[in-house]
């Protein structure tokens, strides 16, 4: 099991938030796995990965969350694929924010070398933990 880096609260989409929690939590722990995949993938090992994590991680995460979710539910909506289909639309736009954000995402993200304050993600659960 990976990482805790992002938790359900992060995520705040309002097609996302309507499922169970343990549905939910599916995708969040895919995404905690896709954030120590992209680690190794930079050369960084698990253990290095800080908390919080980067705001950039965060962001990338995230949306990889909503384009698996979306992925899994694109044609349910009762709409012919790619004419309003909110799901697939959910997805292109996710994908392409993935996409779009993994060039800026550096080892140095991962292991906290990037120290300046508004490069740190806050976890709802780092917040709340009592």
């Amino acid at each position: 099991m990976a990482g805790i880096y992002i938790v359900i609260a992060d995520v705040s989409n309002v097609q996302f938030q309507k499922y169970t929690t343990a549905r939910k939590q599916d995708y969040i722990d895919e995404g905690n796995e896709e954030i120590e995949d992209l680690a190794k993938r930079l050369g960084v090992e698990i253990e290095e990965i800080s908390s919080p994590i980067h705001y950039k991680i965060k962001r990338y995460a995230q949306n990889y969350v909503l384009s698996r979710f979306a992925e899994d539910l694109i044609g349910t909506n009762n709409t012919p694929i790619g004419e309003g289909d909110i799901y697939k639309d959910m997805f292109e736009r996710s994908r392409y924010l993935m996409q779009d954000s993994r060039p800026d995402i550096t080892p140095t993200m991962f292991n906290g070398d990037d120290e300046t304050p508004t490069n740190r993600a806050v976890s709802w659960q780092v917040i709340h933990r009592a």
